[in-house]
């Protein structure tokens, strides 16, 4: 089964079963991350909240698609560390 959204896909949070966010109803949120049930074939997404910038689960049914998108840079700046791991005792070093 083929994933309703894609990554930095703009959604409105429709619904959800978790009082805990009911907050949540009717924000908008970009989607950084997403994973599929082996078992049942579900999605679920891990979804950026445009308020706060906390990062929140969501079944792919507690979801609407806004239409938008955003880019990767606006979330990941492109900076990186390079991480040097010694063999024998399994620690890092940044380089």
């Amino acid at each position: 089964m083929k994933s309703r959204f894609q990554f930095y896909e703009v959604v409105l949070i429709a619904e959800s079963d978790d009082a805990s966010r009911e907050s949540v109803i009717g924000e908008e949120g970009t989607v950084l991350g997403m994973s599929q049930d082996a078992e049942s074939g579900r999605w679920s997404y891990a979804v950026s909240m445009k308020s706060t910038g906390d990062v929140r689960n969501f079944d792919e049914q507690q979801l609407k698609p806004t239409g938008k998108q955003r880019d990767r840079s606006d979330f990941y700046s492109g900076d990186f560390v390079k991480v040097e791991v010694d063999p024998n005792t399994g620690r890092g070093s940044i380089k």
